[in-house]
């Protein structure tokens, strides 16, 4: 396909959750309604380099981050994908509403309110 809609929300807020399972060698099954990997995008150097960021995630987190950062780099320049847009959520609250908690993905931690 050359354009269309493809909606993706993460497991847990992190690179790989992106980059593995839509924008792998190993993510695109040719000829499968199972493909996630709607760009059949595959290229082995960026899956190294996402495997070796993965690698480094709990012993050093700050290159970690760097070598994530860097795929993404490579992945934005190469553009398998294009986003049209990134959603927001707006939270409005009552002045009665005590101990408002932000989580980037659940949004708003509903347990942690009180109300008086």
């Amino acid at each position: 396909m050359q354009a269309g809609f493809f909606s993706w929300y993460q497991d847990y807020p992190a690179p790989s959750d992106f980059i593995d399972p839509l924008l792998s060698c190993g993510s695109f099954v040719h000829d499968s309604p199972g493909n996630l990997n709607d760009a059949e995008f595959c290229d082995p150097r960026i899956d190294a380099q996402a495997r070796q960021a993965l690698s480094l995630e709990q012993a050093d987190p700050a290159q970690a981050a760097a070598r994530w950062a860097a795929v993404d780099r490579e992945l934005t320049g190469r553009a398998p994908w294009v986003p049209l847009y990134n959603p927001r959520d707006l939270t409005v609250l009552s002045a009665r509403v005590g101990n408002y908690q932000f989580h980037p993905y659940w949004n708003v931690l509903i347990d942690q309110l009180w109300v008086r």
